[in-house]
C-alpha cells in the first residue's frame, strides 16, 4: 500500500489540454478523481499507516505487560491474596478494553478508506471507459493511455487487497 501511496503522490495531473474533443467539465472531473486519489494516498501514509503501526505495537506491549503480570498472579494466587489478584485482573482487563476500542476504531477507519479506494477506482475506472470512447472517436493515442490507466487500475485493486488482508491481520493479532 505504501509504494501505491507513494506512486500516486508522485504522479502528474494529466494533461488533456491538448484534446480537444473532451469537454471541460469531463477534464475537471478527472482532475479532481486524481486529487481525490492524492489526498487518499496521503491519509493512508500520514494517518492509517501510522494508526496500524500503534495498534500492532499495543498488542506487542500488551503481551509485555500480561507477561510481567502473570508471574505476579500466580504468586498472588499461591499466597491467596485476592486482592493482589483482583487489582492485577482490573488492570489487564483495563488495557483490554482500551486496545479494544483502538482496535474497533482502526478497523472502522480502514473499512472506511477500503471504500474511499474503492470510490477512487469506479472513478477511474470511468475515467478510463469514458476517455476511451472518446479517444477511439478521435484516434488519438488510446493505447499508451489505456495502459497507463490499467497500471492504475491494478495498482489501486493490489493496494485495496492489501487494506483487507491488513484488517484480516489485525483481527487475528487481537483474538
Amino acid at each position: 500500500m505504501d509504494s501505491y501511496a507513494k506512486l500516486i503522490q508522485n504522479q502528474q495531473e494529466t494533461d488533456l489540454s491538448k484534446i480537444s474533443s473532451i469537454n471541460s467539465e469531463f477534464k475537471g472531473n478527472m482532475i479532481q478523481h486524481q486529487r481525490d486519489a492524492k489526498v487518499n494516498a496521503a491519509y493512508w501514509l500520514n494517518n492509517m499507516k501510522p494508526q496500524i503501526m500503534k495498534t500492532d505495537q499495543n498488542i506487542i506491549n500488551y503481551n509485555n505487560t500480561f507477561q510481567s503480570y502473570y508471574n505476579d498472579m500466580l504468586i498472588a494466587i499461591d499466597q491467596k491474596d485476592s486482592g493482589k489478584l483482583k487489582a492485577d485482573l482490573e488492570k489487564l482487563y483495563a488495557d483490554i478494553v482500551k486496545n479494544q476500542n483502538e482496535v474497533d476504531g482502526l478497523l472502522g477507519n480502514l473499512k472506511a478508506f477500503r471504500d474511499r479506494m474503492a470510490k477512487d477506482t469506479n472513478s477511474f475506472k470511468e475515467d478510463t471507459n469514458q476517455l476511451t470512447s472518446i479517444l477511439a472517436s478521435t484516434n488519438a493515442g488510446i493505447p499508451a493511455l489505456e495502459q497507463q490507466i490499467n497500471t492504475y487500475n491494478d495498482s489501486i485493486k493490489k493496494s485495496n487487497d492489501m487494506v483487507i488482508a491488513g484488517g484480516v491481520l489485525c483481527i487475528a493479532l487481537i483474538t
